[in-house]
């Protein structure tokens, strides 16, 4: 939060101890995002084009499934790379 930006080649990434049920706000973004919810390497659910929050009430997106890590990656990313549910990752 607080960037105008990110490089387009770049994301962020929350690798949690368990997996469950975490959400994910925009507050203080200046910029669109695809969040990307991950279980054991695999993808259980994507938000794409997710707008920065401005309101007091903060949206917060919740996975369909209980994730371990969760990718942010500039807005469109998931289009461009062709991510899908229940794609496979490597890292």
């Amino acid at each position: 939060s607080g960037r105008d930006g990110m490089p387009g080649d770049q994301g962020m990434i929350f690798i949690f101890d368990k997996a469950g049920s975490h959400g994910i706000t925009t507050q203080g973004m200046r910029f669109n995002l695809d969040i990307i919810w991950v279980r054991n390497k695999q993808i259980v659910d994507i938000v794409e084009n997710a707008k920065p929050s401005l309101a007091l009430e903060q949206k917060v997106y919740y996975p369909v499934s209980d994730a371990d890590t969760v990718i942010e990656l500039n807005a469109g990313a998931v289009e461009r790379l062709n991510l899908n549910q229940g794609d496979r990752l490597s890292w």
